[in-house]
């Protein structure tokens, strides 16, 4: 076990230093002018005293309280220095860190993001550093706290070298001397002992404090933010909210309880053996100079010093518990970014066709999601026409998003392949094979920075292709009203003249950037579920001339949309179960497809008639 505390640890000094290289030796600097301040103190304080108490020579006392006036100001003066230097690199770790989490969003495999146990994870993280700071945090500190220790055990031996040298040419008694230091070192064993058995248990205390504290947030969570407050005043949400903040609010203060009794009743042992030791260390001294061993201002000195040596080396005994109390939260939090990627990412570089003549077909392909049992997709075989419209359709949970997302690439088929021109799409490299595709998906999302990087999705970007984008969209109109045009920022996270904008104007924005891409497929998962009616005939009736040449995916409910592409796929429970064009389809009276449009026939006929 000790060896995987000291094998973490510097794994974790290693994430830091290749984060922020410079951290570390700030922090090394910062600590050795931060502990030489009281030994310079402690010393020229003694001296001051025993020139009173001797000679009281004016000039000399002059001479010592100057130099002990200008050593502590030079030594503060640098130590402030470095300190705001340390301050300054730990806020560029905590900035490198936001950008490590956020690569590992860019560049782990899709299918870590969407598993419940990695997000749980994340969250678990998090409440470390919010809550009681451990982990990767914890591990800074205590490094910045064992080297105080460090340097004040050795500056202390190193000034204390003339106490060990009187007593030990001076005494007559060695054994009567040396009895209280043997108590002292006994003493401190014995704390450092009591600490690293507490270390178990607040190490426990500390994990269930932290799980805790998920559960709590993940309730609180769910009312933050200026768009859920329409609901919660019409919905009149404020007794369901009252009783599920009185359970946070008890589980909070439980936890909490839990964890500080724990941590204070292990601290009496701690407070009972430091003055234990502070007694030990005051009569050695005193008795010492009763015997006229030193001078008395001597005695303020080597008081000092002892009790210094005292102090650090409890805190290494603390130090130490703290990295065996932090070891599972710094194993959680590097093991993190352990997962490893199992996505073959492929060399194949992508053809670049004028034309746009790609070709993909599904082989016998099936699809289970990462821990599940049940098939979402089950022995599809598939042929995307190139330059095509295909509307594919079913059912909830019929297996047309999942087709989607191994189609992109964001996951791999469990049994079967896909091809790309008659290759294994797996062999392509994957940043290019992800070229190929525009995709609104839907649960896209919109960023709260400006309308034209919005559409962009780049800080810099084309005026004129982005207006040109927004206008085949169909949010033209809505365009006219925004006084900053491209530079209006979306939503009032960051800007007080952010605009908000309903579900059906963020619906043609991400269309609208599917259309920027221009990219040779373009796929559109349920676009339209937010616009009107009217809206929706719109987009559809400059769909052929606004999608050109490419090849086009179509996914809906709205069995309307499918008479203006070329084939259509019907999926039911995760198989293809109809092939055809719409007025194929609609000859086979038994089938799936007839069932669902006239379902909806039906619906918009009553309608009409009412």
């Amino acid at each position: 076990m000790k060896n995987k505390i000291v094998l973490t640890n510097i794994e974790a000094f290693k994430l830091v230093l290749k984060q922020e290289r410079w951290l570390i030796p700030i922090i090394i600097l910062n600590s050795i002018f931060n502990n030489i301040a009281p030994y310079v103190t402690i010393y020229m304080s003694a001296q001051i005293v025993n020139e009173i108490a001797g000679a009281k020579n004016i000039k000399t006392l002059t001479i010592l309280v100057l130099i002990t006036i200008i050593a502590n100001l030079t030594i503060l003066l640098l130590g402030a220095l470095l300190s705001k230097i340390k301050n300054y690199r730990w806020s560029c770790f905590e900035n490198a860190e936001k950008q490590m989490f956020m690569m590992y969003g860019f560049t782990v495999d899709y299918e870590h993001l969407e598993n419940t146990e990695m997000r749980q994870n994340r969250r678990k993280i998090d409440e470390s550093k919010n809550i009681n700071s451990f982990g990767i945090w914890s591990m800074v500190y205590s490094f910045q706290s064992i080297t105080d220790n460090i340097i004040n055990i050795i500056l202390s031996i190193a000034f204390m070298s003339s106490l060990f040298k009187i007593i030990i040419t001076e005494s007559e008694n060695i054994y009567g001397i040396i009895f209280y230091p043997i108590v002292a070192v006994a003493l401190m064993v014995l704390s450092i002992y009591i600490s690293m058995r507490n270390a178990k248990k607040l190490t426990k205390l500390g994990e269930d404090m932290s799980n805790n504290m998920i559960y709590v947030n993940k309730f609180s969570n769910a009312y933050g933010g200026y768009q859920m407050g329409k609901d919660i005043r019409i919905f009149n949400m404020l007794e369901i909210y009252e009783k599920l903040n009185q359970e946070m609010r008890e589980a909070h203060i439980n936890g909490s309880k839990k964890y500080w009794y724990g941590y204070r009743n292990t601290q009496f042992p701690d407070i009972i053996i430091s003055q234990g030791i502070n007694f030990t260390i005051y009569a050695f001294v005193c008795l010492n100079a009763i015997r006229g061993l030193f001078e008395i201002g001597s005695v303020i000195m080597y008081v000092g010093y002892i009790s210094r040596l005292v102090e650090a080396f409890k805190g290494m005994s603390s130090n130490i518990a703290m990295f065996k109390m932090n070891y599972p939260f710094l194993r959680h939090y590097l093991d993190f970014f352990k997962v490893e990627n199992i996505m073959n990412k492929g060399t194949l570089q992508v053809e670049k066709l004028d034309d746009n003549e790609y070709n993909i077909e599904f082989y016998n392909v099936s699809f289970k999601y990462p821990g599940s049992e049940n098939y979402a997709l089950q022995s599809l075989n598939l042929r995307l026409n190139n330059s095509k419209k295909l509307a594919v359709v079913g059912m909830n949970g019929s297996g047309k998003t999942t087709m989607i997302k191994l189609l992109c690439r964001l996951y791999d088929p469990t049994e079967g392949k896909i091809t790309l021109n008659g290759i294994d799409i797996r062999e392509y490299d994957y940043a290019e094979y992800m070229s190929l595709f525009s995709v609104v998906f839907q649960d896209f999302k919109l960023f709260s920075v400006s309308l034209g990087q919005n559409v962009a999705v780049n800080v810099n970007y084309d005026n004129e292709k982005v207006e040109e984008s927004i206008k085949n969209a169909g949010f033209t109109e809505r365009f006219a009203e925004m006084q900053k045009g491209l530079d209006t920022f979306l939503y009032k996270d960051f800007e007080e003249d952010g605009v908000e904008i309903s579900g059906g104007e963020a619906q043609k924005i991400a269309l609208s950037r599917a259309l920027y891409k221009n990219a040779p497929f373009i796929v559109l998962d349920e676009p339209t579920a937010a616009l009107d009616p009217i809206a929706e005939y719109e987009i559809y009736l400059r769909f052929n001339e606004f999608v050109g040449d490419k090849t086009a995916i179509y996914i809906s409910h709205r069995l309307s949309s499918c008479r203006f592409c070329d084939d259509i796929a019907v999926f039911h429970e995760g198989k293809l179960i109809q092939r055809g064009n719409h007025d194929e389809l609609i000859k086979e009276k038994n089938g799936k497809y007839y069932e669902l449009w006239s379902a909806q026939a039906q619906y918009y006929t009553e309608q009409k008639k009412a």
